[in-house]
């Protein structure tokens, strides 16, 4: 790693830090419980999901592409773009360690089945 890609990761843990920051005043705001119940519900839906598209062939490269796409769609609808770029100019590598950590767990998944 070059000392100009040192320095721009640096501030990464304060800008995930922040992320948490934020996903904790979204829990806040909906409220705990509500979570509580549908979050196992979801997580349940998406684990099935991806058992039986582990399952299939076709399945196999579908939930890559499919995820591939989501990753695509919330990234162009970011509301914090034009403040990233602002404030943080080296932000693109922040937000590839973000969406490899989002997708982390379906890859996780589907290596595991």
């Amino acid at each position: 790693m070059s000392t100009s890609e040192a320095i721009s990761l640096a501030p990464l843990p304060a800008y995930l830090r922040l992320r948490w920051w934020l996903l904790g005043r979204l829990v806040r705001e909906i409220g705990w419980w509500r979570l509580a119940l549908l979050l196992p519900f979801g997580l349940m839906g998406v684990g099935n999901a991806l058992v039986a598209a582990a399952r299939h062939p076709v399945g196999q490269w579908a939930a890559p592409v499919l995820v591939a796409g989501s990753v695509l769609s919330a990234h162009r609808q970011r509301a914090d773009y034009r403040f990233l770029a602002t404030v943080a100019p080296g932000f693109r590598p922040w937000l590839a360690v973000e969406y490899a950590l989002l997708t982390l767990p379906v890859a996780l998944a589907l290596g595991a089945l």
